[in-house]
């Protein structure tokens, strides 16, 4: 859920970034000092005649590395502990990992080459949803019918 909840935010259309533009000095100097930024970056939206998209240039990487690590370690859980998870359930993980992982490269090359490709990203945000929804409601099951199992042979 993690992984799915930051890539989807990253590669949202619907992203949200302050006018930088229209703040007043103070403000935009508050808000540069408070955010990730290095010094050298601050310096390039200062002197940027458009603040609020060197401010969105500078902030990307780290947005997008803040997804790789989701990825990862979405990744590394299911190796780690794939062996105790049903194939067909598996087998949909593995799916949802793809998914996200093409969203995420689609995404990151959109942004380093300025294109605008939206296949993977179009297809997550269609089938990802449902994915999660589908993968949800299985482990419930099971989860239910090994409560259930337990139950019954306690009696």
């Amino acid at each position: 859920m993690d992984a799915y909840g930051i890539i989807m935010s990253l590669v949202s259309p619907l992203q949200s970034t302050p006018d930088l533009n229209r703040m007043r000095q103070d403000q935009l100097e508050d808000f540069i000092i408070n955010s990730k930024l290095s010094e050298w970056q601050r310096q390039l939206v200062r002197d940027a005649a458009d603040k609020t998209s060197a401010y969105r240039n500078q902030i990307e990487p780290f947005k997008i590395t803040r997804a790789r690590k989701a990825s990862r370690k979405y990744y590394l859980y299911f190796r780690k502990n794939g062996i105790f998870i049903r194939e067909p359930i598996k087998q949909k993980f593995d799916e949802l990992d793809e998914l996200l992982i093409a969203a995420l490269a689609e995404h990151e090359l959109n942004f380093q080459t300025q294109t605008r490709e939206f296949k993977s990203i179009g297809r997550l945000s269609k089938e990802g949803e449902l994915m999660v929804k589908a993968l949800e409601a299985e482990v419930q099951k099971r989860l239910w019918d090994s409560a259930r199992q337990q139950t019954d042979s306690a009696m």
